[in-house]
């Protein structure tokens, strides 16, 4: 479960990583810097995840802020964005997966 954990703050970093390039790249088919801005949402949320997964079991505060961190994004993405892409459920699921992951405390190293 543990390394689960490391796969999906892993997972949704290499997603904003992939958000922030496909803004000034043609990977992506956006315009805006609105995927810049989720990219880097989603960088912080996946190191912060990452924060956890490493130091969840002694410093309690990083496995709370993921928990809060996660919950909102959960919250975020469940009141905009009525068509998700297939990249976008790839992200939801790894998201619910690292919501759940983050609550139990066995999740952490």
């Amino acid at each position: 479960m543990r390394y689960l954990y490391l796969f999906t703050g892993c997972v949704i970093t290499v997603m904003g990583a992939y958000y922030v390039l496909g803004t000034y790249t043609p990977i992506g088919n956006w315009e805006d810097d609105t995927g810049a801005i989720v990219g880097l949402v989603l960088l912080f949320l996946g190191l912060l995840n990452l924060l956890s997964y490493f130091y969840g079991s002694a410093a309690r505060g990083a496995r709370w802020a993921a928990i809060l961190a996660n919950v909102s994004m959960q919250t975020v993405m469940w009141l905009t964005g009525p068509e998700p892409s297939p990249v976008e459920w790839l992200l939801i699921g790894t998201l619910m997966l690292a919501t759940a992951l983050s609550l139990t405390p066995r999740s952490s190293r």
